[in-house]
């Protein structure tokens, strides 16, 4: 996460709320978990067999309790969410 975090400082210190800048790097984390296991060989391979499997890129809030899909599901490899959600 020190990674992804130093990656987007730029983002992230144009966020003052502290809250609000912790969610949005758990939300990149997300984007960027999804774009991991979407390059996973065994992934890759299920794809490749025509298998059915979905990435999805989901948040759970405590705050609130919802769970929000930030819309970068991948189901096929040509469908591998950018960088920025």
């Amino acid at each position: 996460m020190r990674r992804l975090a130093h990656e987007r400082a730029g983002e992230l210190r144009l966020i003052e709320d502290p809250e609000m800048r912790a969610n949005r790097l758990c939300e990149c984390n997300v984007v960027a978990q999804v774009e991991a296991v979407a390059a996973n060989p065994f992934v890759r391979d299920a794809w490749r067999k025509g298998q059915s499997l979905t990435v999805h890129g989901w948040v759970y809030s405590i705050q609130d309790g919802l769970l929000r899909d930030l819309e970068v599901s991948v189901s096929a490899p040509s469908r591998a969410p950018r960088r920025t959600p």
